[in-house]
Formats: C-alpha cells, structure tokens, sequence
C-alpha cells in the first residue's frame, strides 16, 4: 500500500515528461507519497536508498538501472508465457535477425530483449529495413505470421485483479470479450504482482493475446493515476523484496 512513508523516484528527463511518468507522478501524490522529481538518468546511480517501498519510476533502462545499483538483476522480458500459449492463437517462435532478413514473405518481429526495438511487419521491404537497420544480425528476436487485428486493448491487472481495460488503437467501437480476458488472467501461472495483457479482436469477432507487458515499467494508456502507481509500486516491491 503506498502510504506517506513511500517515496518514489520519477525521471522527468524531457521538459516535457511523457504520459505515463506524469500518470505516475500525479498517482504518487494522490496516494500521499513523498515524490522526488529526477532530470537527469546518471543521477539515478547517486541515489543511496533504492529498496522497500522506495520506488524507481521511469523507462525500462532506468528501472533496470535502479534495480542493479542496489544488485538486483533486471527481470526477464515476459511476452509470451508458455502456460498462455492456447490464447496466442498463433505459431510465436524465435530466431535471429539475421535469418529474418535473409527470409522472404511477411512476418511480424519484436525483439526478445525488452523494448530493443518496436515491434514491427517484416516485409523485405526498402522502409522495413531501414527500420532495423542499426540492430545487429545476431539480435534474437520473436516472429509470427502476420494477422489482422481490428482493434487492440490493454488489461491491468494487480494482485490478480483486473483494474481497467483500455483501446489503446484500432476501431474504437470494437471491444474484447469480457470472459476472454478473465480467463487470460485465470490461466497465468504464477504471474507478477503487477503485469498488463494486451489483447487484440479480429475481423470476425475472434480475440487473441497479443502479448504480456511487465508491470515496472509500461504505457498507461489512460489508466486512473492512482491505479498506474499502485502498479508500479506493487511490481517494484515484488523485485526488491
């Protein structure tokens, strides 16, 4: 529970921070924590009393980088559990870069390395390459058939609970099925404390998992302030714990 006794850090590096570390900042304060404003990534490592309830909030690298100052390694990506894979509803295998670009036809890719790059179709295509074309060619990366998805939307889910689900793109108008998602957060076998599902609806009402997002460091889409931060929170002090 964020109380005043919690203190987050939160990396304000633009003169414009994004979206999401200001929904961080604003759920922060609501909940009455005492809220430490960062302008520069270097400072994170000056920082002396990262740990319980004294929460890094930022992008990945940055909470990656709090987490190892005080020896804690940087968790794993979580895409694709295995124990989801019947709601994937497609083949998701893993290569290197190398092979997709020496491949002919259209996949989609998305590194496996947190966030390397954006997940993107592959096409062999002149403007698909120039989108990679600073990763080296032994970069891992996930790739699947390509498929149309109609409208996709994000699930947050705390301790278990759906807080909120929002559209973050396609037709407004479209909407997951409620027992769909329910039974995505059912079937998560020894999930985060806090984790996002992203889920897609096809042409013909059919809804997929896209993937899973991990709940230190994620877009908020919308997401209640106070809700946002009771995420970060929670995540962070299941990594520190």
């Amino acid at each position: 529970m964020i109380t005043s006794k919690t203190k987050a850090y939160i990396l304000f590096e633009e003169k414009m921070p994004n979206q999401n570390l200001s929904c961080a900042h604003e759920g922060f304060k609501n909940l009455g924590a005492d809220v430490i404003l960062l302008y520069k990534q270097s400072k994170i490592n000056e920082i002396k009393d990262f740990g319980y309830d004294v929460v890094m909030c930022g992008y990945i690298q940055d909470v990656c980088m709090a987490l190892n100052s005080i020896g804690i390694e940087s968790p794993k990506a979580i895409d694709y559990p295995d124990c989801l894979k019947p709601f994937f509803k497609r083949e998701i295998n893993t290569c290197s870069l190398k092979n997709i670009r020496a491949a002919s036809g259209s996949v989609f890719i998305k590194p496996v390395k947190h966030k390397l790059f954006t997940g993107l179709v592959f096409d062999d295509s002149e403007k698909s390459r120039r989108l990679i074309v600073d990763i080296p060619d032994d970069t891992e990366v996930y790739y699947s058939n390509t498929i149309e998805i109609i409208s996709e939307h994000r699930a947050f889910i705390l301790n278990g609970s759906i807080l909120d689900v929002r559209r973050y793109t396609g037709d407004w108008s479209v909407a997951p099925d409620k027992a769909f998602v329910e039974e995505v957060v059912r079937s998560y076998k020894n999930p985060p404390a806090a984790y996002t599902a992203d889920i897609g609806v096809l042409k013909d009402g059919t809804n997929i998992l896209i993937e899973i997002n991990d709940g230190f460091s994620f877009g908020s889409y919308g997401l209640r302030p106070e809700f946002y931060a009771q995420m970060l929170h929670a995540r962070w002090n299941e990594l520190v714990k």
